[in-house]
């Protein structure tokens, strides 16, 4: 960007470098008319208070950060809505891994979380599940959570799901049914 930044107007030169960040809050009081927006029409009564926040006054320095726990906390605290782990059994680790995050590996540590399988008969475990969920809404994806409808359950030997009349079925997964599996465990499929 360097060796074309002379070309850029002042405005570009101000869009692009580093200023305040922006909080809004609510106010009874009417803060006028605000038109800052060639697309859409001016907003004729705003309540939204304006405060500038530069990077300096909130900046943390890096030895005042706690890694790990703070003291006193209260792991056995369960909040509606947020994800909890404190009923799955499961090791956890700090390890370097180079996890993949943002298209990225990361340089620094990752928490490394893995489930502790507590039932040795996958199948049994897999049917009680489907049975449980199939056909039912769930919400995924957390922090942003989306309704979504469960219509199949697998696993790399089983694929269980429902017909037009809610009736379960189960298929033994093959080798396409095996690499699509693969390819939808690293997400959920939208349909």
């Amino acid at each position: 960007m360097k060796i074309v930044e002379h070309k850029l107007s002042d405005d570009e030169k101000k869009r692009n470098s580093h200023g305040p960040m922006y909080l809004f809050k609510y106010t009874k009081e009417n803060m006028g008319i605000v038109s800052n927006s060639k697309y859409f029409p001016p907003i004729q009564e705003s309540h939204a208070h304006r405060i500038l926040i530069n990077r300096e006054d909130i900046a943390v320095d890096p030895n005042d950060l706690v890694k790990g726990l703070c003291p006193n906390v209260n792991l056995d605290v369960y909040h509606v809505g947020f994800p909890t782990l404190h009923l799955i059994p499961i090791t956890a680790e700090l390890l370097k891994k180079g996890v993949k995050v943002f298209q990225s590996s990361s340089l620094g540590e990752n928490m490394i979380i893995k489930i502790i399988n507590q039932d040795e008969n996958i199948e049994d475990n897999i049917q009680c599940i489907a049975k449980e969920l199939l056909g039912k809404t769930v919400y995924a994806n957390w922090p942003h959570l989306e309704e979504i409808k469960v219509t199949a359950i697998s696993s790399k030997s089983l694929l269980l799901s429902l017909d037009d009349n809610e009736h379960f079925i189960v298929r033994d997964m093959d080798d396409s049914a095996l690499q699509e599996f693969k390819l939808l465990s690293q997400g959920f499929a939208k349909t």
